[in-house]
């Protein structure tokens, strides 16, 4: 392990039996750390399991609160206590993945379960169901369960943050497409090295994914209750607009095409996907900025895409206006 991720205060330590470490992230969420811990803490399971907790120099109470469940669960719970000065800015911004990377690279357990600190599960028999899956299904190297969205009040803002939630093959998560609600995923403790490209893309849950699908798929898991995902003003993602998420995907799905071209070839199936890949996943951003009349946000967009290197510009604008005149033909019929 790099010693970068080894200045932080750490207490208590790791069992030898353990079979899932669950990593939780947490940075100012004294309104909502509790609720998160409740969820992991009371778990029913028949194997050891740890918690990982991160807590990274909160500006509120939520450190204060991380210490008083340590005191109450020093068997369960393993707490790294960061510093500032060690957060990684990405696009100028600070983040939390040193935080995450820390966890990561600490976890003992045989499979790993994540968690921000402003999310929380509702099913205590949740990491059970998952070991249950994956000790039974090999060619899986990961699963997951639904999520409802949630504000700071825990009222349901939507009952799935997703229409559907589908199993994704090992080819869908190598290249990007394929999405898991990150704090509903359980996978094998399988990566060994995190590869720089992990500590600059804003989407480190991508880049997770795609580092996951050498080794599987993932399985979706039914009979779990949907875990909350919580929007609220504090949040990491709450704030940014659809032209900074559109910036944040192109610089992550650059990163995957080039890993996969560094692991495969220019000419692979994987890298020529990539295309297609980058419009369904921007796809949104750009039909959104037409429909609310956000011109200006639309035309920066698309300055965006004609001045990348990266991937086919003129397949992406391509398949944009066909997407576009296919909607409005609808719209017409009806």
């Amino acid at each position: 392990m790099s010693t970068r991720y080894q200045s932080s205060t750490v207490h208590s330590s790791s069992s030898s039996n353990v079979k899932v470490s669950v990593c939780i992230q947490t940075y100012n969420h004294e309104n909502y750390i509790r609720k998160c811990l409740d969820g992991a803490i009371n778990q029913i399971t028949n194997f050891d399991y740890e918690i990982l907790l991160g807590e990274d120099d909160s500006s509120d109470n939520t450190r204060n609160i991380c210490l008083e469940y340590l005191e109450k669960h020093k068997k369960k719970i393993r707490l790294f206590l960061h510093e500032r000065k060690n957060v990684i800015f990405i696009n100028g911004l600070p983040s939390g993945r040193y935080n995450l990377l820390h966890n990561l690279k600490n976890s003992a357990g045989k499979y790993i379960a994540l968690c921000e600190g402003d999310d929380y599960w509702t099913d205590p028999f949740k990491l059970q169901k998952q070991v249950d899956f994956l000790e039974n299904n090999p060619e899986y190297v990961a699963c997951y369960h639904g999520c409802k969205h949630v504000n700071q009040y825990d009222e349901i803002i939507k009952k799935s943050r997703y229409g559907n939630y589908p199993d994704l093959t090992a080819d869908q998560l190598l290249t990007g497409e394929g999405a898991m609600i990150t704090h509903t995923v359980m996978f094998r403790n399988i990566i060994k090295s995190y590869p720089p490209i992990f500590e600059g893309i804003p989407s480190g849950d991508t880049i997770l994914y795609h580092l996951l699908g050498f080794h599987g798929g993932g399985k979706f898991i039914a009979d779990i209750k949907y875990s909350a995902y919580r929007i609220h003003d504090g949040g990491i993602f709450s704030g940014i607009t659809d032209l900074q998420r559109m910036k944040n995907t192109l610089s992550t799905m650059s990163a995957i095409k080039k890993n996969l071209t560094n692991h495969f070839s220019q000419t692979s199936e994987y890298v020529y996907k990539m295309d297609f890949v980058l419009f369904l996943s921007i796809k949104g951003y750009l039909y959104n900025s037409l429909s609310f009349r956000r011109y200006q946000m639309y035309f920066r967009m698309l300055y965006l895409i004609l001045n990348q290197k990266d991937f086919n510009r003129y397949f992406i604008l391509k398949e944009h206006f066909i997407h576009i005149f296919t909607l409005l033909k609808q719209k017409i019929n009806k």
